[in-house]
């Protein structure tokens, strides 16, 4: 994906503020919600779910009551029956706020009888439209062949830049909390700001979070923070940076957050959860940091993740990759174990997958120039329909071997692999090791070259 459109589709806008002032008394949250076979609860975010923090008062049917005592800054909670069914809801500087809702539909309850939630609403709109100029103008620049019509874009691009930071310098002279969530989605142009960066990679992974200081303590109280490292992370992890790299630039962001702070743990949630989802090594990594950090005070999590790492394991790099076998279309049981010997490339796709058919044609070239030194490549379709599969097969040319079990994503290989998206790939050594994951387009061409012909 052009890093434009990857970088474009990252921008997230969460917001909330705070008006008026904190004083001693309590916080009283009325909430009026039909349809409830439970009681109502108040929850908070960890980064991985959500946890119930307070039981409501039931008053009468369908009336509930929350006492909350007052902190030094706001804080988004959530509202609900239970973690599936929630509304959030910005607490800490009114003293009663009225919440109306059917149980059910919670994510559609409306707030009333408070002014922090109000301009929430109406912020969120505000900077939607930001984020979709952002996104048009970034798609209008990659489409446009003319030196001057991009300088016309680019011109626009550093208007709208220059609208995000005014935004966010006024939010600071208003409200301190407020600028904080701004900051986080306050990502400018690389063309009007690179500056001695030599690509738009380099200057997202260090630029992106550049007007936040996560040294504040506001930024505990932002459950959206583990969304935004989140997205960020899984762009990092999409745009061709090796896996090395992705490491140290996320260390260098980790050590942003005071340790112990809960904005640190919201931010390892975030890079956790992105790694894992792409099946990426350095979740071992930060999975074991959150471990050492979080296991305390977050016990649930750390046995979830001790357990999932241990999983993982198997496809460590340099981890023999799990034997499997599974059906050609002939109905001849393959083994990856028969294989050894060879460099293979276990390649999980399917024929309704734009992104894999457009990847074969590198590939085809790639087994075409390499298939007789050795290289072999295990095509594991997660397809359905066994024609369609054949089909795309002899349309795209793909002359390796092919297995199936005809079970969609219930592909029993798949999930023995992890497997939650496609296309996916394992690069297997003569020996069964995995030296290398996700390997296309041009990577997968520099990773064949190194082992075949010794070139980097």
């Amino acid at each position: 994906m052009n890093i434009s459109r990857r970088i474009g589709m990252t921008l997230m806008f969460g917001f909330c503020l705070m008006l008026g002032t904190v004083d001693a008394q309590d916080i009283k949250v009325k909430c009026m919600i039909s349809g409830c076979t439970d009681n109502i609860k108040l929850f908070e975010y960890n980064g991985f779910f959500f946890k119930e923090s307070l039981a409501a008062k039931k008053l009468n049917e369908g009336i509930f009551e929350f006492t909350l005592a007052k902190e030094s800054s706001p804080r988004v909670y959530f509202i609900g029956p239970d973690n599936r069914d929630l509304k959030p809801v910005i607490l800490g500087s009114e003293n009663l706020v009225t919440v109306s809702g059917k149980c059910g539909k919670m994510r559609v309850a409306q707030i009333s009888n408070s002014k922090i939630n109000e301009q929430f609403d109406a912020l969120k709109k505000d900077i939607g439209n930001l984020r979709s100029t952002t996104i048009k103008l970034t798609r209008k620049l990659r489409m446009e062949g003319t030196q001057e019509g991009r300088q016309k874009i680019m011109d626009e691009m550093l208007v709208l830049d220059e609208r995000k930071v005014n935004l966010l310098d006024s939010l600071k002279e208003v409200n301190p909390f407020f600028a904080k969530t701004v900051a986080l989605n306050t990502y400018l142009s690389y063309y009007n700001n690179q500056g001695d960066y030599k690509t738009e990679i380099l200057y997202f992974a260090h630029e992106y979070f550049a007007f936040a200081n996560f040294k504040e303590e506001g930024y505990n109280y932002l459950p959206w923070l583990s969304d935004a490292v989140r997205t960020y992370t899984q762009t990092l992890a999409r745009v061709g940076l090796d896996e090395g790299s992705q490491q140290r630039i996320l260390q260098q962001l980790v050590r942003r957050f005071p340790e112990g702070g809960k904005a640190r743990q919201l931010a390892l949630a975030g890079i956790i959860q992105a790694f894992q989802g792409e099946k990426n090594s350095n979740f071992l990594h930060f999975g074991e940091l959150f471990i050492k950090e979080n296991g305390e005070n977050e016990p649930e999590v750390a046995a979830n993740l001790k357990e999932s790492i241990d999983k993982e394991r198997s496809f460590m790099m340099g981890g023999v990759a799990p034997d499997f076998s599974q059906n050609d279309p002939e109905g001849t049981s393959i083994s990856l174990s028969d294989l050894r010997g060879k460099v293979v490339l276990v390649d999980f796709w399917a024929s309704w997958c734009g992104p894999c058919r457009r990847e074969n044609p590198n590939v085809v070239r790639m087994y075409e120039k390499y298939k007789d030194k050795g290289f072999e490549i295990l095509g594991v379709s997660l397809d359905r329909n066994k024609e369609k599969w054949l089909q795309a097969i002899d349309q795209d040319g793909l002359e390796w071997l092919h297995v199936s079990d005809l079970k969609g994503w219930q592909n029993e290989v798949a999930k023995q692999y992890g497997v939650s998206s496609v296309p996916q790939t394992f690069l297997l050594d003569a020996e069964g090791k995995i030296i290398g994951k996700n390997l296309r387009g041009q990577r997968l061409i520099n990773k064949l070259a190194q082992l075949f012909e010794g070139t980097e």
